[in-house]
C-alpha cells in the first residue's frame, strides 16, 4: 500500500473546497480573525488564512484542525528557488477568496444592495422606517 504525499493530498482537498465552496455546497465561517475563515467537519475542520509576511508579501494558508482545534496538518504559500510562485499558491488564493465570499455572505449583500438600488421605494417600506432624523 502507497502513503500518499502529505502536500500532494492537501493540494488536492484545497482544489475540492474551492470547487464545494465556489459552488456553495459547503458554508464557510467568520473568526475572531478578520484574515481566517474555518470550515467544520465532524471529525475536524479546515482554516484558510490570509497574512502579510515581512516584505509585505501576501500569504495563504491552509490548515487542518482536528476536533480539539489542534492544528495537526498544512499548505501554505510557496516559491520555487527562481523566485516564481508553486502551483498551489492560485488555489490557496481563489479558495480564501472563495471563504472569504461565503463566510460574509457577500453574494446575499450584494443582490440586496443591488435590489433596494432598483427599487429604492422599498427602502420606504420598512418597519419603523422615519424621513425623521433620529434626533
Amino acid at each position: 500500500m502507497t502513503i500518499p504525499n502529505s502536500e500532494e493530498q492537501l493540494i488536492a482537498f484545497g482544489e475540492l473546497l474551492l470547487r464545494q465552496t465556489e459552488a456553495d455546497a459547503i458554508e464557510w465561517n467568520a473568526t475572531d480573525n478578520e484574515n481566517d475563515f474555518v470550515f467544520s467537519g465532524t471529525k475536524g475542520s479546515a482554516l484558510v488564512r490570509q497574512w502579510r509576511d515581512y516584505d509585505d508579501t501576501v500569504m495563504y494558508k491552509l490548515a487542518i484542525l482536528n476536533s480539539r482545534g489542534t492544528e495537526v496538518e498544512s499548505l501554505h504559500s510557496e516559491w520555487e528557488s527562481e523566485g516564481l510562485p508553486r502551483e498551489h499558491n492560485e488555489t490557496l488564493e481563489r479558495l480564501w477568496e472563495a471563504a472569504r465570499r461565503s463566510a460574509l455572505d457577500i453574494h446575499q449583500i450584494l443582490e440586496s444592495l443591488m435590489d433596494e438600488v432598483e427599487h429604492p421605494e422599498k427602502l420606504n417600506d420598512r418597519p419603523g422606517f422615519s424621513d425623521e432624523p433620529p434626533f
